[in-house]
């Protein structure tokens, strides 16, 4: 996912399988009573139509020169406002790439590994 590894101290995994005491039996998790996740944030991108935008699309701009007016205002796209997530330890790269893969079709996804 192109993460700058210096700036990742520890990544976030979320748990597969409940926690177990010795005796092997099932253990709800004290901090988010095992719903296993501590709440819900939002990651966004967010194109303000100024008159840069404004000028491309009267002009029949194409999707490139949108992104470049999107990147003169010194905006972030969405997945890396999501990786800015993952960096901070506030959601795992599973999550992430599960998200941002909503849209494509089920044959056009990767496998998480």
């Amino acid at each position: 996912m192109n993460m700058n590894p210096s700036r990742v101290g520890k990544l976030y995994a979320a748990r597969k399988e409940p926690l177990r005491d010795q005796k092997g039996n099932p253990l709800p998790c004290t901090f988010c009573h095992d719903l296993r996740y501590s709440g819900r944030m939002g990651a966004y991108e967010v194109l303000v139509v100024n008159d840069e935008v404004r000028q491309v699309v009267r002009g029949g701009g194409s999707a490139n020169q949108l992104r470049a007016a999107f990147r003169n205002q010194r905006s972030r796209f969405l997945q890396e406002s999501a990786l800015a997530l993952v960096e901070a330890g506030d959601t795992s790269i599973e999550e992430v790439r599960r998200v941002l893969s909503a849209g494509e079709p089920a044959a056009a996804r990767q496998p998480v590994s």
